[in-house]
């Protein structure tokens, strides 16, 4: 603990040590070409005590798990902290979520993040291990993130849900970041545990790991006003633009290509003669360098 208090101290020195010096490395324009530029993670996420991350880094990526808890996914896009199957448009797929305490279920609120309107039935896991069917048809879900709420009717007493989706009703990756178990006595509670017909957490490396990402697929909508890290903090990567670069990590790796976006304490490396993407964590990054 009293290490990764002091590592937590070390990153806010660097925080502060990166935010004074700025301005003496200020360089004027049209005074040649400019000096490569090096970002330290430090500088972009001082996190201090009792402060969480905007994340759960023992969450893999996209992974059922994702579902689990109360909602992290504040934006519509194809973002890692929601689950998502394997493939997208791939037809029939499942997410089952179990929650703490068995209730008389009054509701089922399905959190969804990126192509709503997959849902095709909602069904409770009884205690003999039977389903009982809660709902079943069209998923009216326009908006994202948006919630599906499921009405069970007549006295339904469980502790799992399990959520189909018919992935080919809505094109792309249907994901979902969260589920919720309302009780008739008025019990709210988040899933604790989930499992799924299938992931794309298993094409990622490691709890919100590196995650290369196959051809075609696009791993966040990112918008123009979109802040690196944290709201508020300065965009340190604000004058990267679409530049090569280097990111170094720990254990001596290093991924060069280029650089696209940083956002939710990832950052987007493109490796276009590689055809694929790469997703860093910035927790193990130790600096990223400019080519140019």
């Amino acid at each position: 603990m009293r290490d990764a208090m002091n590592g937590v101290w070390v990153m806010c020195f660097v925080a502060w040590v990166c935010v004074s010096a700025a301005p003496c490395f200020a360089q004027a324009p049209d005074q040649g070409p400019a000096a490569p530029i090096r970002v330290i993670p430090g500088a972009l996420m001082p996190v201090g005590p009792g402060q969480p991350l905007p994340f759960d880094p023992a969450k893999r990526p996209w992974s059922p798990e994702q579902a689990t808890g109360a909602p992290d996914t504040e934006r519509a896009g194809d973002i890692p902290t929601a689950w998502a199957s394997l493939n997208p448009d791939d037809g029939a797929e499942w997410l089952r979520v179990d929650f703490d305490q068995v209730v008389t279920i009054s509701e089922v609120r399905i959190r969804e993040s990126f192509n709503p309107g997959a849902v095709s039935k909602v069904a409770a896991i009884l205690q003999d291990g039977k389903e009982q069917v809660l709902w079943e048809g069209f998923d009216p879900t326009i908006d994202a993130p948006g919630d599906f709420v499921v009405q069970a009717e007549g006295d339904v007493v469980s502790k799992s849900i399990k959520i189909y989706l018919e992935t080919t009703r809505k094109e792309g990756w249907n994901e979902i970041d969260a589920v919720e178990l309302v009780g008739k006595n008025g019990k709210r509670q988040w899933a604790s545990h989930a499992s799924a017909s299938s992931t794309y957490a298993v094409r990622a490396a490691g709890p919100m790991g590196d995650a290369v990402i196959a051809p075609g697929r696009v791993p966040y909508a990112f918008t123009a006003v979109e802040p690196a890290f944290w709201p508020g903090m300065p965009d340190a990567f604000a004058n990267i633009g679409q530049k090569r670069v280097t990111v170094y990590l720990e254990g001596g790796r290093a991924i060069a290509g280029t650089f696209v976006r940083a956002a939710g304490g990832f950052i987007v490396i493109e490796q276009p003669e590689a055809h694929k993407t790469v997703i860093v964590n910035a927790q193990r990054m130790l600096y990223l360098e400019t080519a140019e």
